[in-house]
């Protein structure tokens, strides 16, 4: 807000527009700031304002006109409206007002379908709810485009979708198997990865854990010594193992074959006893350390099983 009316030699309609001729109350003053650089070349000032807010996406300047001031209102980006939306929907989800929570992000949905920060409220609803089926259908009617959604909301979306076992949901799991596939083939954050290797051991394929999370350790040595991948790639190579064994038991395969199979099974099990050692010393919860005794006790099972046949 700018004291005092507009100077009486500004044309009040091209003002209006940005195309006013500048007048100085104040000539000396306004020589001055040029000086000092501290005013843009003279007359710029409003029609900077016009461009750059069509620049940026903003609504139209405002200005109110007086005979004691000049207000100039700036409108906020529509996108800062949609932030203060999403945190109403944040502390509804706070407040337990789910349903409410829910039908306000399908609106901001609407308004933006690829917004990731809408979109891992409506997850975290849904997750709240404890309806997948309501993810589902989202994405599939609103034909999703899975490459345009960033990596760790699709970690988001398998979460939900995995949620339900059973064959009756074998579409939800093969939903998740596809975002976590793409997730994956990009950037993931280093906070999404545990939750990204949770979910990969539902719904992929035991190789596919083991080279994520290897790929994970290298690239952030951090989690060298995270417990819950670790355990998760011991038994992801368990799993492998098993399919060894079946190979090794099956008489209808040739017998190198099967001396292979034997011989892949222990090199997968002694690298999934490290595996396990070192998660169970990394461990810091009580729970979790049970958890991975128990894998080892299964994994001492299986070494029984494996070993060549003159030590058994």
């Amino acid at each position: 807000m700018s004291p005092g009316s507009l100077h009486w030699g500004v044309d009040k309609e091209k003002f209006l527009n940005g195309k006013a001729s500048p007048k100085w109350r104040n000539q000396s003053f306004a020589y001055l700031f040029n000086k000092l650089q501290l005013a843009q070349s003279e007359g710029q000032g409003i029609p900077t304002i016009f461009r750059t807010m069509k620049e940026e996406g903003c609504p139209e300047p405002i200005f109110d006109i007086e005979t004691e001031s000049v207000t100039c209102i700036l409108p906020a980006h529509p996108r800062h409206q949609i932030i203060r939306e999403q945190q109403e929907i944040q502390d509804m989800i706070i407040l337990e007002k789910y349903r409410e929570a829910k039908d306000q992000t399908k609106k901001l949905l609407e308004k933006d379908l690829y917004n990731f920060r809408s979109l891992d409220l409506f997850c975290e609803i849904l997750s709240k709810l404890k309806s997948p089926s309501d993810l589902f259908e989202f994405i599939t009617k609103n034909n999703i485009d899975f490459y345009s959604v960033n990596s760790n909301t699709l970690i988001n979306f398998a979460e939900l979708l995995s949620s339900l076992n059973g064959k009756e949901h074998i579409q939800f799991t093969s939903l998740a198997n596809r975002a976590l596939s793409i997730a994956l083939s990009g950037k993931v954050e280093e906070s999404q990865i545990v939750k990204a290797v949770i979910n990969l051991k539902k719904v992929g394929e035991p190789e596919d854990v083991i080279k994520f999370v290897s790929d994970a350790i290298s690239k952030y040595p951090s989690l060298s010594q995270n417990a819950t991948l670790l355990q998760k790639r011991a038994t992801a190579k368990m799993d492998e193992a098993k399919k060894c064994i079946n190979t090794g038991k099956d008489h209808k395969s040739n017998p190198r074959t099967q001396a292979r199979a034997w011989e892949m099974c222990r090199q997968l099990l002694s690298e999934a006893e490290r595996d396990l050692n070192l998660a169970l010393d990394n461990s810091d919860y009580s729970t979790e350390k049970e958890f991975i005794q128990k894998d080892i006790e299964f994994l001492e099972k299986m070494k029984k099983t494996s070993r060549k046949p003159e030590n058994r």
